[in-house]
């Protein structure tokens, strides 16, 4: 997997993938945004705990600002307006106010960087229901179009350098427009055989 993040943010669903059709093209390998449910197995590797980094509630904080580029005290000095914004940052300063370049944070087990924090990433999948049926034969399984035909609404994963941190866990997603661009979004590529 590569992830696009710092000065590629900006990036919207339908830009992420016309990207993949044209590295796919380019280079005769087949690239694609990964599926929401890979993702998820991707960012935990092999952890069951909400972070891939070791949790301990006293010192919570401290060892996320190793592992994620999450809202810290210097995303909240940089931010023109902070009433807008009604979370409180964890109590560090990374060097970071917005995102940070791939691989400035530690890993994960399967040396995976920026799973969690720094920018949300694009899925492959449209969100059809936002309250998942876990009974249904299809939960868990990749989602390309609604019922209908159509996708309003694509999958991100792993939170940003913006969000509240306790939105950046492992099992958390959330949703945009597939034409939605901001600077706390990019994505990660993967390549099928």
């Amino acid at each position: 997997m590569y992830v696009f993040s710092g000065e590629d943010h900006n990036v919207s669903w339908e830009d992420a993938v016309a990207y993949t059709q044209w590295l796919s093209k380019r280079t005769g390998m087949k690239y694609r945004l990964p599926f929401e449910a890979k993702w998820k197995y991707a960012a935990r590797a092999t952890t069951t705990t909400s972070h891939y980094w070791p949790e301990n509630m006293e010192s919570e904080q401290e060892v996320a600002c190793d592992y994620a580029n999450v809202f810290n005290t210097k995303n909240e000095a940089q931010i023109e307006n902070r009433n807008t914004i009604s979370w409180d940052p964890f109590k560090y300063k990374d060097e970071y106010p917005f995102t940070a370049p791939v691989g400035k944070f530690k890993s994960n087990n399967w040396k995976l960087h920026d799973m969690l924090g720094n920018v949300w990433e694009w899925t492959q999948d449209c969100d059809i229901d936002t309250n998942k049926n876990k009974s249904s034969p299809t939960y868990g399984l990749p989602q390309q179009t609604s019922k209908n035909g159509d996708c309003t609404f694509r999958v991100v994963r792993g939170s940003s350098w913006l969000n509240v941190p306790q939105l950046g866990i492992s099992s958390f997603h959330d949703w945009f427009t597939p034409d939605f661009r901001n600077s706390f979004v990019g994505f990660r590529l993967a390549r099928t055989r």
